[in-house]
């Protein structure tokens, strides 16, 4: 399960953006789908900390928290 936070900037630039946004619901759907819980495409840095790692999908980058 996933769950989304970001800030009110973010939210404002999602609403100015719809094509992005098609672009990101499509890529977080991938990443439900994956067996392993990592993205099957974009770069993925893991250099952060053992729990916590940065997608960068669409020119974008989004810090994902590993869970449980």
């Amino acid at each position: 399960m996933y769950r989304f936070a970001w800030s009110n900037e973010v939210l404002n630039y999602l609403r100015d953006n719809e094509g992005l946004v098609n672009q990101l619901e499509l890529a977080f759907a991938d990443l439900r789908k994956s067996a392993t819980g990592m993205p099957p495409y974009g770069v993925v840095d893991e250099g952060i900390s053992a729990d916590r790692y940065i997608w960068r999908i669409h020119n974008h980058a989004i810090l994902i928290r590993k869970g449980v």
